[in-house]
Formats: structure tokens, sequence, C-alpha cells
């Protein structure tokens, strides 16, 4: 007997009806996500050089860090407002994740990112492989630190639910198998170890459905302002050729592909909300196998053998975009011989990345500046490091840290243009 038939009761009609709706709403979010999702390009008016451009690397949940860092480059008050004027602010992903104040950060971002336009200004958020991972639900950097922010007071009563779906879950699993089961006792008593308060109401604020996670799931992979792109990891050679706005649309379409699936194996009974992303991509792989047997999956073919193929998206991938090191590991003779191709392919003049934390914590420049390398380990209580920010304006290029700043590089003055 498969899992479907032992979630749902025969006859259940008006349940399924209910899980059909729920998968049918979370399409037409994601959908929206997509028809309304942000340009990789900003194209600047010619002669507006002067227009100034604040690029900011891992912040990681360190709330104070981000918002001193963003005051001493005068973007925000004292009360967090915006006060950058027509500025342009980046943020090249990794917001949240081991910080306390992951999901504050996120909410002062998208504050911003509303408020900006007020002034003339904008905020560009990329996604960084953190943000990938709690998309896809790997919390192995989601601290308890960051779930008691989001404990409330039916906290309890949701935990002690889900870890009653939990034992019933593996009890049936073992049944299937023809194996005896755990006794449900033990089962509840492992998963309230597994499972903290918090974890229910994280998972909902960056799920599909969630304030953050509806946010995140538009956000752009790589965005070009003028002459330099911004991405969180970077590009290797492979990259060459392809357009930035082709790279985000693929990004969103895995992303759409995973929650899709994710959201029907939910309802019907398959796994568990906190089932891992390897978990789901192999269950994935055993369903593609059995797409022609079984007519109630067909409707979800291209998700099933798209998750199926998990390992080679650009989201997961060693060297795409998010996870990519290259940058910062290369030699000078590898980065001077390559780096001239991907900049010409991405038709700009530089990379900016966060993503590898730079020693002794100050913002590089490499490879003839055509690399500026920005994460700083700005969550001082897990990498030692301090908050920075690279202003770029009329050419100059200054490393800002909360007691000084360091000219980095200077061109002559040109017209930002695409």
């Amino acid at each position: 007997m498969s899992p479907r038939s032992h979630s749902l009761p025969q006859g259940s009609v008006s349940l399924r009806l209910r899980r059909l709706g729920r998968l049918v709403a979370i399409g037409l979010l994601l959908a929206l996500c997509s028809i309304f999702e942000i340009p990789a390009d900003l194209e600047l008016e010619p002669g507006s050089g002067e227009r100034r451009v604040v690029a900011i690397g891992d912040i990681h949940g360190a709330f104070n860090g981000v918002r001193e860092i963003l005051r001493k480059v005068e973007l925000i008050d004292q009360k967090d407002r915006w006060v950058g004027g027509d500025a342009i602010l980046v943020q090249t992903g990794d917001f949240l994740d081991r910080g306390p104040g992951a999901t504050k950060v996120a909410r002062l971002l998208m504050k911003l990112q509303e408020q900006a336009p007020e002034h003339g200004g904008e905020v560009i958020v990329l996604l960084g492989n953190h943000e990938i991972l709690n998309i896809f639900g790997d919390l192995r950097d989601v601290t308890k630190y960051i779930l008691r922010n989001h404990i409330d007071n039916h906290s309890e009563k949701r935990l002690t639910v889900s870890c009653n779906r939990y034992a019933s879950h593996f009890r049936r699993l073992h049944q299937l198998k023809r194996e005896k089961p755990p006794k449900r006792r033990e089962l509840i008593e492992r998963c309230f170890v597994e499972q903290q308060l918090g974890l229910q109401e994280y998972l909902q604020e960056v799920g599909p459905t969630g304030t953050i996670g509806r946010w995140m799931r538009q956000l752009p992979t790589a965005a070009r302002v003028g002459g330099t792109v911004f991405v969180h990891g970077g590009f290797n050679t492979e990259f060459a050729g392809h357009h930035l706005d082709d790279i985000n649309r693929e990004v969103r379409r895995e992303i759409r592909s995973f929650d899709r699936l994710r959201q029907y194996l939910v309802d019907e009974g398959w796994i568990l909300p906190t089932t891992t992303l390897t978990e789901v991509a192999a269950l994935a792989r055993q369903l593609s196998e059995a797409l022609n047997e079984t007519s109630a999956l067909r409707s979800l073919a291209t998700e099933i053998r798209h998750v199926a193929e998990l390992s080679s998206w650009l989201t997961i991938r060693e060297d795409g975009p998010m996870w990519f090191r290259g940058y910062a590991r290369w030699s000078d003779e590898e980065g001077n011989a390559r780096m001239p191709s991907i900049l010409e392919s991405l038709r700009a003049e530089r990379v900016v990345v966060g993503h590898t934390p730079q020693q002794p914590f100050r913002i590089r420049h490499r490879f003839d500046s055509r690399v500026f390398l920005i994460d700083t380990g700005m969550l001082t209580s897990f990498y030692k490091g301090h908050p920075s920010a690279l202003e770029i304006q009329n050419g100059s290029f200054t490393a800002f840290y909360l007691t000084r700043q360091d000219l980095l590089h200077e061109q002559p003055a040109v017209a930002m243009t695409r």
C-alpha cells in the first residue's frame, strides 16, 4: 500500500479539495513572484556617475552591526529610516542564519526597499546560499537563538501537534516496509529533542506563504548597476554567455519546482514539513521512475523530474552563482587570465561578491580591481570580523568600517551606463 493511501481516508473529498486549493494558492503566489520579478539591469542615465552605490556583504543576522554600518555610510538614521536620498544600496545575500537577529535583518531590508524609492533611492537585495538553504528547508544554520524570536503563546501546542504527526509518519513508514515500528511515545520524545520551540513558526515565516518567504522568492540572484555586476558567490568561466536575466529566471524556476512538489508531498503525507532537502530529492528520483504507473503524479511530472535532477541546479551546484569561491581562491595568474572573458560575457567592468570572509576582515580587490570581495565577517560572535561597506562613486571605490575608511581604487570619473 502506498503512503498516499495511508494518509488519506477513502472518500475524503473535502480534504482533497482543501489540499488542492492550498496547492493552487501556492502556485498562484509563486506565479506572481515570477511576474513581478526584478530585472537584473539597473540602467543609469548618462551623466549620472555621481549617483552613489553602496554594497554590503554577508550579514548573517548581525542586526546591530548592519544598522551601525548603514548609519556610518549615512543611508539610515537613528530610527532606521532611509536618509540616503537617491543612493543605491546593494546587499549581496546571506542576511539569514547564524545570528539571532536574522529575521530582524530581513524585515529591515524589506522596509528599506519600500522607503528608498520615495526619496529617489533603490535597495537591491540578492539571494545568497543561506537564503536558498532556508527556502529549501535546510535549516542547518538556524540556531536556537533565531528560533526563540519566533516563540509565541501557541508554540508548545504547535510542537505537540507536529510531534504527533512525526510519530504517525514514521510508524507508517516502518509498517510499509513490514518492519516493527518504534513505540509512539519513543518517537514523540525523539521529535521533542530534534525539533525546538519556534521551529514551526520559523518554517511558516520563510515558507512560500510567509512574509519573509514570499519576499525572498522574488529576489534576484545577480544584478548589474552601471558597469558593476553584484552576485553572492561569483561566476565561473562556464557561465560565459549567460544573460543575468536568464540566470535569475532559472533560479526562480528551480525554487517554484521545489515549492510546488514539496507542498504536494506534505499534503499527501509522503513527507513532513521538516523533511530535509536531500530526502525530498531522493523521493523525487523514486517518484520519477513511477510516473507512468501512477496517474495521480502526472500533473506534477515536470516538477518531479526537475527536482530529481536537483544536484545540477544553479542553486545547489558548488560552482553556481551562490556557492562559487573562485575569486577568493584563484591565484593572481588564474584570475588575471580568466576575468576578462567573464566580464566580457557579463557586459561589465567588475564583479562585487560576498560569501567568503576575507582576512584580516578587510574588503579586498583583486585581478586589477576587476573583483571586489566584501564579506568581512560582520557577525562578530561567529566570524570575529566587523561590519563594512563598499562605496562606489565618481570612479572611486572606498571601504567603510565603523572606525575608518580606506580608498581602495580610483579611476577617471565616467558616466555609469549600461
